[in-house]
C-alpha cells in the first residue's frame, strides 16, 4: 500500500511539473493574448511613435518595434516574416540595449519574460502572433489620421 502511495505521489510531482514548464512556456494568460486584447491602456500613439523613433525606427512609418534577442530562433523569423511583408519596423534588443529592455519592462509591465514581443501602434503582441500583428497594422492603415 505505501509502494501504491509513493507512485501516486510521484505521479503528482510530475504533474505538477509538467503544468509548470507548460504554463511557463505558454506564459501567462494576459501574455498570450497580446497583453489584454492587444491594448496597453496607457499607451498613446505619441509615445509610441516616440519610442519607435528612439529604438531606430525610420520618421513617418507605423510604429512597429520588435523586442528580440540575437539568440531567439522564433524573433528571427517573425523578423524575416515582416521584412518579406516589406513592414518597415524598429529592432530592438534585449540584451544590447538598455534603452531597449527599460521600454520591454514598461510596456509589458514585467508579465513576461518571452520574446518576441512586437509594439504596432498601441498594441502589443507577445511570441509570433502574425494573425494580431496583420489586424493591428491594417487598423493603423485604415486611421484617417495615418494617410
Amino acid at each position: 500500500m505505501r509502494e501504491i502511495g509513493r507512485k501516486f505521489v510521484s505521479f503528482l510531482v510530475v504533474i505538477l511539473f509538467g503544468w509548470v514548464v507548460f504554463r511557463e512556456f505558454i506564459g501567462p494568460p494576459a501574455a498570450r493574448q497580446g497583453l489584454k486584447t492587444g491594448s496597453t491602456e496607457q499607451l498613446t500613439l505619441a509615445n509610441s511613435e516616440r519610442i519607435f523613433l528612439e529604438l531606430g525606427g525610420t520618421p513617418g512609418a507605423v510604429p512597429v518595434v520588435v523586442f528580440v534577442t540575437d539568440w531567439c530562433s522564433v524573433c528571427r523569423a517573425l523578423e524575416e516574416t515582416l521584412r518579406k511583408l516589406q513592414v518597415p519596423f524598429a529592432r530592438a534588443d534585449v540584451e544590447d540595449n538598455r534603452r531597449a529592455a527599460m521600454y520591454y519592462q514598461v510596456l509589458t509591465r514585467g508579465q513576461t519574460s518571452g520574446v518576441p514581443v512586437t509594439l504596432v501602434g498601441t498594441k502589443l503582441f507577445l511570441g509570433y502572433d502574425m494573425n494580431g500583428i496583420a489586424a493591428a497594422l491594417r487598423e493603423f492603415a485604415s486611421r484617417p489620421e495615418s494617410t
